[in-house]
């Protein structure tokens, strides 16, 4: 486990939780509950990560030392969610849906979202409202890249892994840290999947339950639920879906399904909205 990689996955959370109204958790993965010891051999320890970092696929490893591309939101699934006066409906919408997204990523998984818009607003009221609104799929795109980035470009084991408290139980690993400022878990399968990572940083408290692909190059993220929040208080739930595409030779992403909870009169339940990347310029080795 790189700390890092587990601290930039929180980051992408507290994004999102920058949206999102508190709501109750959902229901946690059981924790393993057999006999374990720690492992402290030098040797024993390597072996485990090195096994680890290389049971996963590894962009960077292939060959990929960056890219930029387009992403798209669905606007019109999204505003289906949202409760949207008139002007939203015939002003706002029509607006959204010609601002351009634009993601740029580096070879170490650092990312930038930027967007562009030629439009002219009608109204001092309509430029603020589409700018809340961009600026709120900026954090989104943001949160679920950074996530993907840390866990696809390179391992999420990539890293210095020295302090790391690695302790064997039956069906799991859990590797650990703590100091004043953090508290990190992960609950590793044997199959080296991360199953949960369980983050407290700054007060606050995020938890993330990654899925995997199995692939001929290694484990893939699928998508992953998540909730985050104060650490005494109530919880956001999100939850993201990845689909992917080939793009000279690299499995980069074709969709994002993201699905996640905001204030009260602001959504009509949940909040739903997907997002596809198109017109990838790719740099490799």
């Amino acid at each position: 486990m790189a700390l890092p990689r587990a601290l930039a996955v929180v980051g992408s959370l507290v994004l999102f939780a920058s949206l999102a109204h508190s709501q109750t958790p959902t229901s946690p993965v059981a924790e393993p509950m057999q006999n374990s010891h720690t492992i402290t051999d030098a040797k024993e320890r390597a072996t485990i990560i090195d096994k680890a970092e290389k049971s996963y696929s590894s962009l960077r490893a292939q060959g990929l030392t960056g890219f930029r591309c387009r992403v798209v939101p669905d606007f019109d699934a999204m505003f289906k969610t949202l409760t949207a006066d008139e002007v939203g409906k015939t002003q706002i919408l029509p607006m959204l849906k010609k601002i351009r997204f634009q993601v740029v990523a580096g070879p170490d998984g650092g990312a930038a979202v930027s967007h562009s818009n030629d439009e002219i607003p009608p109204t001092q009221d309509v430029a603020v409202r589409v700018n809340q609104l961009t600026g709120g799929v900026d954090k989104m795109i943001d949160g679920f890249l950074r996530t993907w980035t840390n866990m696809a470009i390179s391992s999420p084991f990539t890293g210095d892994n020295t302090a790391i408290k690695i302790e064997d139980f039956d069906a799991f690993y859990r590797l650990s840290q703590k100091n004043d400022s953090f508290d990190v878990t992960l609950l590793v399968r044997r199959d080296f999947t991360i199953e949960k990572m369980d983050v407290y940083l700054s007060g606050q408290h995020a938890v993330l339950y990654p899925t995997w692909d199995a692939t001929p190059k290694g484990w893939r993220l699928a998508g992953y639920e998540g909730t985050y929040g104060e650490e005494s208080g109530s919880k956001t739930p999100l939850s993201v879906k990845f689909a992917y595409q080939d793009v000279e030779g690299f499995q980069l992403l074709h969709s994002v399904d993201v699905t996640m909870s905001l204030p009260s009169g602001t959504v009509d339940g949940t909040f739903h909205v997907p997002f596809v990347f198109t017109d990838y310029q790719v740099t490799k080795k």
